[in-house]
């Protein structure tokens, strides 16, 4: 009887032992689902923002209003946006490959290698000229960058056509020539002046009639040019 009571209790004990280890065990199982599952949301999520990212950079580079250049570190064309085959004239494969010189026009050419020197301290912006398929120029302006990966140097330029900026900035001149054509050919005197009464502007009979160098009236003051008598009425026009 002592041993069938025995057997008993080792067998409920047995039951229970089992019991805590299959508990034990689903537990485990599901703590590990649930890990695995939060791991597998944020990768997940990292891969949708990762894919997200690169869209963004895509659609950056090849909807951009500039030309956008990446380079090899002999100068190479490894990759173009859309942008640049539109401007350009080339198809990209025609593009991929050759050396950026090909880009500038005849008389702006320089050494390839002389240009990507110094892009390592930082870039380089300039102005230069640009030559399409067709033969046509255009001023551009270029910012260009280089970069490391893995230890390889690469270099990316952002090309602007400034053939509209130019065109304003020319026409500007040619209205200040006008102007100031038209000022000295004015009759009798004209002077402009600031509030604090410094000349900032007159013609040539100013000078003529005070006997004074361009030099001398840009450090003139309008005052000086009044008469004695009149400087009260001066002083009153200027403040």
């Amino acid at each position: 009887e002592l041993h069938s009571m025995l057997l008993r209790e080792a067998r409920i004990a047995g039951l229970v032992l089992a019991l805590f280890v299959l508990g034990a065990a689903v537990a485990a199982a599901l703590w590990w689902r649930a890990i695995v599952a939060r791991v597998s949301a944020m990768y997940y999520r990292l891969r949708v923002e990762r894919q997200a990212l690169r869209q963004h950079y895509v659609n950056q580079v090849e909807y951009a209003n500039d030309s956008i250049l990446l380079l090899d570190h002999a100068g190479r064309i490894l990759d173009v946006n859309e942008h640049a085959l539109e401007v350009y004239g080339y198809g990209r494969a025609e593009l991929l490959g050759a050396e950026v010189g090909m880009l500038r026009s005849f008389t702006a050419r320089d050494g390839i290698g002389d240009l990507l020197d110094g892009w390592s301290e930082g870039g380089r912006i300039y102005e230069t000229w640009h030559r399409r398929k067709d033969g046509g120029v255009m001023p551009v302006e270029v910012s260009g960058r280089a970069f490391r990966i893995e230890g390889q140097v690469f270099y990316q330029k952002i090309v602007r056509d400034i053939t509209a900026r130019r065109k304003a900035e020319e026409a500007l001149v040619r209205e200040h020539a006008l102007l100031e054509s038209l000022i000295d050919t004015l009759p009798g005197v004209f002077y402009l002046f600031d509030k604090d009464g410094a000349l900032l502007r007159w013609n040539a009979n100013l000078a003529k009639m005070s006997g004074r160098s361009p030099e001398a009236l840009s450090k003139t003051n309008v005052r000086s040019l009044v008469p004695e008598e009149q400087r009260d009425g001066a002083e009153q026009a200027i403040t």
